[in-house]
């Protein structure tokens, strides 16, 4: 279930060479601002359910409709921080691009830009831009941030082990399932953090104002984000970085409990990916089974 381990070459291009697995998550979605949020009545239902219950679910849903959004959110609970000790800054020189491989890195920075992901600034660090390639020709933009890594000091925080999340599920006859939007584009950076998050370009360099995909210690981070906003709800909602599900035996209890958690996500200024949502019967499991063993190794950066 791991990525496929590709050695580096004496010499680096802009443009990786290795083509994105089908089905993997996105590191760096193009600009997800720039896309309209699906209504709240595309949100899958078991069809289970019956219509009262899918009526009154997505009447539950309805007042949080503005937490259901394809722009991240921006949460005021945690910032990210890089602790590189005393280690002097390390600098890159950016690659040399041109034709569409240049155009391709000048849209992405416009539109992280407008987004308000990144900014324009002076820093002594600096990393380098790779473009993946994907399948349908477009292409990712992401940071190799290998040496930033390398001298970063881990974060121990315990992540969720699958079949123990497993295991909580239990008797649980019902469950809603939430992604949250660009999960880590959701996080702060602290100012030190943002300067050691530089990246070089033939345009400019610039830094991350939020968690960018790729930084070591990303993973832990978001976890303890999650785990905090869901302490005291342990019961009935549980989650692996951004994904996150409810999980209940009764329906009342089910919308109760629903109702809480989006109640937390909107306190704390997170939004969720409504395409990601679902509610279903418990049976289904495949969230379990299918999300969590991705473990999302590929954006933790080296952790």
């Amino acid at each position: 279930m791991m990525k496929p381990y590709y050695a580096r070459g004496n010499v680096v291009l802009a443009v990786c060479g290795h083509w994105e697995e089908q089905g993997d998550d996105p590191l760096v979605d193009l600009f997800p601002g720039t896309r309209a949020g699906s209504p709240l009545e595309t949100i899958p239902l078991s069809d289970q359910l019956t219509p009262a219950q899918q009526a009154e679910i997505r009447g539950v849903l309805h007042p949080y409709r503005q937490l259901f959004s394809s722009r991240p959110g921006r949460t005021n609970r945690t910032v990210h921080r890089v602790q590189t000790g005393s280690h002097p800054p390390i600098r890159c020189s950016p690659f040399r691009v041109t034709g569409k491989t240049a155009q391709d890195l000048e849209r992405e920075v416009w539109d992280m830009l407008a987004l308000g992901v990144i900014q324009p600034l002076a820093s002594p660090w600096a990393s380098l831009v790779v473009l993946v390639p994907k399948k349908d020709w477009s292409v990712r933009f992401c940071v190799d941030y290998w040496k930033l890594n390398a001298i970063t000091v881990s974060d121990a925080y315990p992540m969720p082990r699958p079949d123990e999340l497993l295991d909580k599920l239990g008797g649980a006859r019902y469950l809603t399932t939430m992604d949250l939007t660009k999960g880590y584009w959701q996080v702060p950076l602290d100012a030190d953090a943002r300067l050691k998050s530089a990246f070089i370009t033939p345009l400019g360099l610039y830094e991350f104002l939020t968690l960018p995909f790729g930084l070591k210690g990303a993973p832990a981070t978001f976890q303890r984000l999650v785990d905090q906003l869901l302490r005291g709800m342990e019961s009935f909602a549980m989650a692996y970085i951004d994904d996150i599900c409810v999980f209940s035996q009764t329906w009342e209890d089910h919308v109760s409990q629903v109702r809480q958690v989006l109640d937390r996500l909107q306190g704390a200024g997170l939004t969720v990916k409504v395409e990601k949502c679902k509610v279903w019967m418990a049976k289904y499991l495949t969230w379990v089974i299918e999300r969590l063993p991705k473990a999302k190794t590929s954006q933790g950066g080296g952790d």
